[in-house]
């Protein structure tokens, strides 16, 4: 999606689409190496921005493109808590 809005908009969607692509490249990467923190830190800006380019693309996208975008913010933001939870069970333990 990021790749589409850098290439094929004109505005302020092409630097959005630059921002979801480097963010969410990042964060498959330290997924890939399991190396969640990247992830973490990562989630909460791309989860903007695709709010962003939602709002962005209401006057000129249809309806499915908008409502992928909210979709994909909203399990962002689930596995931004779901990481957190971790992050505090893991800080819990001791230290060996």
């Amino acid at each position: 999606m990021g790749l589409i809005l850098f290439m094929y908009f004109t505005g302020a969607l092409p630097w959005a689409g630059l921002g979801i692509f480097v963010l969410g490249t990042a964060s498959a990467v330290s997924v890939m190496v399991s190396q969640y923190r990247l992830e973490w830190v990562s989630l909460l800006p791309l989860t903007g921005l695709c709010v962003v380019t939602a709002i962005l693309l209401i006057g000129i996208s249809t309806g499915v493109v908008i409502m992928l975008l909210i979709v994909a913010s909203l399990s962002m933001i689930e596995r931004y808590f779901h990481l957190s939870h971790v992050a505090r069970k893991l800080r819990k333990l001791p230290k060996s």
